[in-house]
C-alpha cells in the first residue's frame, strides 16, 4: 500500500512525500511535484485546494500553516486544540466560560477546545452553562466544542468527554467511597457516547489508580500539562511536585496493559486554554508553572464527529505547547493503532519542526530503543526492530527540540505471532 504524505507548510516550503515498505522517500522540497504544480499568487490556497477538500478552512490557521496526511484513499488534516482547563465555574479559577472561549478561538487560534469545570464546583445551573455555551460556540468547520466536566476522586482526576449533546441532566460527582470508583463512572458513562482521559497521574496531591482499566471507555491520557511530564518519574519538563508512589506514570500504565493515546493540555485556572505563558497560581500555591500543552489530531475535517472519531482512534500526539508536523507509522499502521504481524515491520518517522531537533527517540515497551540527534528542523528515517519476539510490544515517538519543548506521539501496539 503507498501512503502519502502532504504538508504545505507556506507558499515556498511544500513537501511532498511517499512512505512505502522502504520507508520515506521526499520527492520534492520547495515545490509540489508538476502533476499538482501550481504557481501565481494564490499559491497556498489552490495548493491546499487541490490536495484537500474544498470545504477545510484555511482562513483561521495559525501563522497561515495547515498540515496534512494521507493513507490510500483517506485524508487526514492536523487541527490543535485544549481538551482541559477551568474557568470561574470551578471554585479556585478565573475567567467567564465566554473568556475561556474567546481565548481559545481568537488568541491561540486553537481548533478544538473543552471546557472542563470540575465536579464538586458543578450545579445544575453551572451544568446547563457548560451546555449551553458549549453549543453557542461551536461551528463546524472552524471551531469544535465539547461537553465535559473533570471528575474528581482518590482514585485519580479524569477529564470526562461527550461526543455528542446526548449527555446526563446531572452529573456523577466526586465521593469519597470505594464504591464511587472508575468502574462505577464508566458504568454510568456507558449509555452516552463519553471517554475519560486521567491526568497528572504522578501528583503529589492525588495519583492515578491504574488498577482500573478500561481501553473503550478509556483510550487517552494526558501525558502534559502546566504541571508538567507525567511519562515517568523525573522526565522533564519535571512537575512542581511528585509523588513517591512508584507505579503511577503513564510508562506504568502502559506496561499495565492499558492501551492510551497520548495528549497534551493545560490544566488553566485562569481561563486560557492553550497560553503560552507559564505559571499559573493555583490557591496561593505555584503548581501550574508551565507553558500549556497542546494536542495535534489528524482527523477527516473540523467537525465534532470527525474529531471524536480521531480521539477514539488514538489519532493523536502531545507536546509542550509546540506546534510541529509528527508522523509517526509501523508498516500501514499510524499512531494510535494496533496490529498483529509475523514478521518485523518497518518503523518510519517524519518530523517538520520550528526549531533544530535536538533528540528523536523511539520508545518500545518503556526503553529507548533508537535514538539519534538530526540537529536539524526537519528529518526523516525507516528502521526494523531486528529485535521483535512472540508478544505483545507498544512503540512511540518522543522529541525533544532545541529550545527545550518535547511532543510524544501516541504508541502503536504490534501483536508479533
Amino acid at each position: 500500500m503507498l501512503w502519502r504524505s502532504i504538508v504545505v507548510l507556506n507558499e515556498v516550503n511544500t513537501f511532498f512525500g511517499t512512505h512505502t515498505a522502504e520507508g520515506y522517500s521526499v520527492l520534492t522540497r520547495g515545490n509540489l511535484p508538476d502533476s499538482i504544480k501550481i504557481i501565481g499568487k494564490h499559491f497556498l490556497k489552490k495548493a491546499i485546494d487541490k490536495i484537500f477538500p474544498p470545504d477545510i478552512p484555511v482562513s483561521h490557521r495559525d501563522k497561515g500553516k495547515l498540515y496534512g496526511l494521507m493513507r490510500s484513499d483517506q485524508q487526514f488534516n492536523l487541527y490543535w486544540g485544549d481538551l482541559h482547563g477551568h474557568s470561574s465555574l470551578s471554585t479556585e479559577a478565573v475567567g467567564s466560560p465566554d473568556e475561556y472561549y474567546d481565548y481559545a478561538r481568537t488568541s491561540r487560534k486553537l481548533d478544538f477546545v473543552a471546557l472542563t469545570d470540575h465536579d464538586y464546583s458543578m450545579t445544575p445551573a453551572k451544568w446547563r452553562i457548560i451546555r449551553d455555551k458549549a453549543a453557542e460556540y461551536y461551528q463546524p468547520g472552524v471551531f469544535v466544542t465539547f461537553i465535559a466536566y473533570e471528575w474528581t476522586s482518590h482514585f485519580g482526576h479524569k477529564v470526562v468527554l461527550f461526543g455528542s449533546t446526548e449527555v446526563p441532566e446531572t452529573i456523577m460527582v466526586r465521593a469519597r467511597t470505594d464504591e464511587a470508583n472508575p468502574h462505577a463512572l464508566w458504568q454510568f458513562l456507558d449509555q452516552y457516547q463519553a471517554l475519560t482521559i486521567p491526568h497528572h497521574t504522578l501528583s503529589f496531591q492525588v495519583t492515578t489508580d491504574w488498577s482500573y482499566q478500561n481501553n473503550v471507555l478509556q483510550p487517552l491520557v494526558e501525558i502534559y500539562s502546566k504541571h508538567g511530564s507525567c511519562e515517568f518519574p523525573g522526565s522533564p519538563p519535571v512537575p512542581y511536585k511528585i509523588s513517591s508512589t512508584p507505579g503511577k506514570s503513564v510508562i506504568d500504565a502502559l506496561n499495565a496493559g492499558h492501551r492510551l493515546g497520548f495528549i497534551g493540555c493545560s490544566d488553566t485556572h485562569c481561563s486560557k486554554p492553550g497560553s503560552e505563558k507559564s505559571m499559573e497560581l493555583l490557591t496561593h500555591r505555584l503548581v501550574l508553572k508551565y507553558q500549556s500543552g497542546l494536542t495535534g489530531i489528524y482527523a477527516e475535517n473540523l467537525t465534532r464527529p470527525k474529531i471524536w472519531a480521531a480521539l477514539l482512534a488514538r489519532r493523536t500526539f502531545a507536546t509542550t505547547g509546540v506546534r510541529l508536523f509528527l508522523d509517526f507509522r509501523i508498516g500501514d499502521h499510524f499512531m494510535g493503532e494496533q496490529f498483529s504481524t509475523h514478521s518485523a515491520q518497518t518503523i518510519a518517522v517524519w518530523v517538520e519542526a520550528p526549531a533544530p531537533i535536538e533528540l528523536l527517540e523511539i520508545v518500545k515497551n518503556g526503553l529507548v530503543f533508537y535514538s539519534e540527534n538530526p540537529n536539524d528542523l526537519s528529518t526523516s528515517l525507516a528502521l526494523k526492530d531486528a529485535a521483535s519476539e512472540p508478544g505483545t510490544c507498544y512503540y512511540y515517538l518522543r522529541l525533544t527540540l532545541q529550545d527545550g519543548h518535547r511532543a510524544w506521539s501516541s504508541p502503536i501496539w504490534v501483536d508479533y505471532v
